[in-house]
């Protein structure tokens, strides 16, 4: 009997094989140490969206602060529809990344606003986003938000996460350098 080289194969390799749902509390330890990276991503992502919430909020007050003093002179300016958007960014925004942090289900649509949202800050914030989309996209994803999976973090406490220190860096340059390239 001949193989088919063209045929596709008939079982995955052993990095691509990810634990079924069936056997998520069966092992508990081996099945969150299998996923607690991936897991960190997640929550990482909505702790920068809930870190950059209140810069949205700040852009809010400000545009307040504008429309109060145009009317204290009389003047018309068209700040209310951006106000509006801005805020309800905001809230989108917050919401996304305390669901994300909190590792529920609702806020995975909610980001996919934000990141498609954040496609247009070009190039580094658009970059960001194509991380995010890839994080909240992927295989592991769909099983981390699970309802099994989330029952094995509450059989296993003893598993702490890290957040990857150079993701949060690298935010935390980004915003510091758009900072400072508003003030200039």
């Amino acid at each position: 009997m001949e193989v088919n080289p063209y045929a596709p194969p008939t079982e995955l390799p052993v990095s691509d094989q990810l634990v079924s749902l069936d056997r998520l509390l069966e092992v508990p330890d081996v099945s969150r140490s299998e996923y607690i990276v991936h897991e960190s991503k997640i929550k990482t992502i909505g702790l920068v969206y809930l870190i950059t919430a209140p810069l949205l909020l700040s852009a809010v007050v400000i545009g307040f602060c504008a429309e109060y003093r145009a009317l204290l002179n009389q003047a018309y300016t068209p700040l209310w529809g951006m106000i509006t958007l801005i805020s309800l960014f905001f809230i989108i925004q917050a919401y996304a990344g305390y669901s994300l942090w909190r590792l529920r289900y609702r806020g995975k649509p909610l980001a996919t606003v934000v990141i498609c949202i954040g496609m247009v800050g070009f190039p580094l914030i658009t970059m960001l986003s194509i991380y995010c989309a890839h994080v909240l996209r992927s295989k592991m994803t769909k099983i981390i938000f699970s309802p099994e999976y989330l029952r094995v973090i509450s059989a296993t406490p003893r598993h702490k996460l890290k957040p990857p220190v150079f993701f949060l860096v690298s935010v935390f340059l980004v915003i510091l350098w758009y900072s400072l390239i508003a003030i200039l």
